[in-house]
């Protein structure tokens, strides 16, 4: 009875993913993908000629098989940085056997377009490169005529690539900038994926407007540069900024080129966002991205996963896959009328920095997952920590004559930014020419468990000797002898008279990590904004060095404080875990999901709780809690299977860790699962209920369909 109940379900559930037809612009039905994807079709090293007589290479990949009537949706992959046509070739293949015709081509001034096209530099992410990628989805179109639908059109990419994706958004079927090359609108796109860049360009490359991005040195000082080829003027107007230490001149000349600043628009957009943004992200704090996504219409379809990810942060195959799959489902959504509604998802998913070095830098931990609606969660509790005498970190106030502490920066002579660059920027051989002064506070070792979820906020009472002075900061988690680095930032303060005084306020990158009891918290003040997103690689710098000497006095006492911000839940809540990231139609294996939380729970009943229909919207609990999950006629069937050897431990008691595991076997179905559900997900929500307090949902999981 059971399983005729759940086969019951599961078909009308078939018919309406083989019915239903939602989102995109032009009315087709594609072909089914066959169980092991369609075989994809490479073209490669297809010539494209520019409006302006420039020349890249572009490869295309298709299925190889009938396409539909209009042709099959058209991605454009953009590459990062450095990288070229032939970057993301695998996840290129796995698109292309769901159904999507991709391209991919060399960006002006990178790849093979750099020897096309001698003499002809780049500004870098400007109107320039948005014509182009115009023009590569029209040629897609114009080339390949009958295979491509230019009436679905999606664009995505890493680092570089994002910023084309950013931008695809902002310019969607709008007027270009007044140029010589084009008069026609952009191309109407139906959804980009931007991963692992800030949209506010600008603002990346010149934080606040007064330092400089680290990678900004190399661009300027190293000619030719390895990277890309870039415009004279372009790099000109970098050394001048950098010698001069005039943060606001290059601001402004960025600002100037045409094309690089469509913030303003983008915040209008109408083209759904899935974005991706690193914790420790070398290149992009995750904190633009926020920011952006705040300003979007509340009708504009968005997403964000704050994971790791590239840009020198350690790969994590768990996360990377929940990556893939996510973009697969919004490309689905959007370009074939999917009906899996993966907007209505958790707004930001949080893969939670583990404070535990080695499972942090491991490939195949399971970091700890959360959902919110919007992030920072509006559940958190501030709480202030101050800079105390004898290197302490405490909730309470100094006293009266606590004191300062001192950041010294001494410069070598004639130590400049070309010389930085040619030490490319190594720690150990900086800080012969410019020796680290560095201040750490800490706190004392944790008594109980404590989950934080914020953006810290810096607060300096500092004392300048010198006009000019760059104070970073980093927030760390020490675990006995080893430490790992939460997050990093810093300001550049300019005094108007020397000495004086002011209270400095800035922000770190954002932070999601559970401090276990037993650990302790430090923060460091110095004059290096450096982090460490991999221990094996070390330090690296974030922002470039003063090159001026200064001197900088930190106060700490009871009419000068200085603190930092943080913010905590009130709890460590529960989630569901598990390294399971498909299951097979035909042969389904047992598949074992672990729940996490912490001794509070202890003792506290959990439901596991199945779905066809997708993640949300939220169902909010009395508590304030967020379930993103959406019952169907399949969590009904399955409901009746709680705790029977289908869902073997889907109902139960926490231990006294707060944990527990369940196991799903689809295999006792015996392999009557339909073909067509391929491509297809499960959502696996938790819900977990105490007498003190009530009713609270956990992350769910996802498997796909294969």
């Amino acid at each position: 009875m059971l399983k005729n109940q759940t086969l019951v379900c599961i078909a009308s559930l078939v018919l309406a993913l083989l019915s239903s037809s939602v989102h995109g612009r032009a009315q087709c039905t594609d072909p089914t993908p066959p169980r092991t994807g369609f075989v994809p079709k490479y073209v490669v090293d297809q010539p494209v000629t520019y409006s302006d007589s420039y020349k890249t290479l572009a490869n295309v990949l298709y299925p190889d098989a009938t396409p539909p009537s209009c042709g099959w949706p058209l991605l454009v992959m953009v590459h990062g940085l450095s990288g070229s046509r032939s970057t993301g070739s695998l996840e290129a293949y796995a698109l292309v056997s769901q159904g999507f015709f991709v391209v991919t081509y060399d960006v002006r001034g990178q790849g093979d377009a750099r020897t096309l096209n001698p003499g002809k530099p780049s500004k870098l992410w400007s109107l320039d490169e948005w014509i182009d990628l115009a023009e590569i989805i029209e040629w897609a179109g114009s080339q390949f005529v009958g295979q491509v639908d230019l009436g679905r059109v999606g664009v995505f990419g890493d680092s570089q690539g994002a910023v084309h994706a950013w931008a695809a958004a902002a310019w969607s079927g709008k007027a270009l900038p007044t140029n010589t090359r084009r008069t026609k609108a952009f191309p109407e796109i139906d959804c980009v994926v931007p991963r692992y860049f800030d949209p506010h360009v600008v603002d990346a490359f010149v934080p606040e407007g007064n330092a400089f991005l680290y990678y900004l040195a190399g661009f300027g000082y190293q000619n030719p540069n390895p990277t890309v080829d870039l415009d004279p003027t372009f790099r000109a107007q970098i050394t001048s900024a950098i010698d001069q230490n005039d943060g606001a001149t290059l601001a402004a000349y960025l600002r100037s080129i045409p094309g690089v600043d469509f913030v303003s628009l983008l915040e209008q957009t109408t083209v759904p966002i899935l974005a991706f943004a690193g914790w420790q992200d070398t290149w992009s704090d995750p904190r633009g991205v926020i920011a952006l996504l705040d300003k979007l219409p509340t009708t504009t379809p968005h997403r964000c996963y704050l994971t790791t990810g590239p840009h020198g942060m350690p790969l994590n195959t768990n996360q990377v896959a929940r990556q893939i799959f996510l973009t697969e489902a919004w490309m689905k959504r959007w370009l074939k009328g999917s009906i899996e509604p993966v907007e209505l998802g958790p707004g930001y998913e949080i893969a939670q920095m583990p404070s535990s070095d080695a499972d942090y830098a491991s490939p195949i931990s399971l970091w700890r997952h959360r959902a919110y609606s919007d992030w920072p969660p509006t559940s958190a509790t501030n709480e202030r920590l101050y800079l105390r005498e004898l290197n302490s970190l405490t909730p309470s106030q100094p006293g009266a004559t606590e004191g300062d502490s001192t950041v010294q920066n001494t410069v070598a002579a004639n130590y400049g930014p070309a010389e930085f660059v040619a030490d490319k920027g190594e720690l150990a051989k900086v800080e012969l020419q410019i020796p680290r002064s560095t201040l750490s506070f800490t706190t004392d070792a944790f008594a109980a468990d404590v989950e934080y979820a914020c953006i810290p906020k810096f607060s300096l009472f500092v004392e300048g000797a010198s006009k000019d002075v760059l104070l970073g900061a980093r927030l760390i988690v020490v675990d006995g002898t080893t430490e790992r680095v939460l997050a990093s930032g810093g300001v550049a303060v300019e005094f108007v008279t020397v000495p004086s005084s002011q209270r400095v306020d800035f922000e770190l990158s954002p932070v999601a990590t559970l401090v276990k009891k037993g650990q302790k918290l430090r923060i460091e003040i110095g004059n290096y904004d450096v982090q460490t997103p991999d221990r094996t690689v070390g330090a690296v710098f974030r922002r470039i060095p003063c090159f001026a000497s200064y001197t900088a006095h930190v106060k700490h006492n009871a009419s000068q404080l200085s603190w930092v911000e943080l913010a905590t839940l009130p709890m460590v809540p529960p989630n569901l875990e598990s390294a399971e990231t498909t299951i097979s139609v035909t042969s389904p294996q047992a598949k074992t999901f672990t729940i996490r939380s912490s001794s509070e729970w202890k003792d506290a009943l959990y439901v596991i709780l199945l779905g066809f229909s997708g993640e949300g919207p939220a169902k909010v609990f009395p508590d304030g809690s967020e379930l993103w999950f959406t019952p169907d006629d399949g969590t009904f069937a399955f409901v009746s299977a709680i705790n029977l050897p289908m869902c073997a431990n889907f109902a139960g008691v926490l231990d006294a860790n707060g944990e527990a595991t369940c196991t799903l076997n689809l295999g006792l179905l015996n392999g009557t699962i339909p073909l067509s559900l391929v491509g297809g997900n499960i959502t696996i929500a938790p819900t977990f209920f105490t007498f003190t307090r009530g009713f609270q949902g956990g992350m769910t999981a996802r498997l796909r369909w294969r």
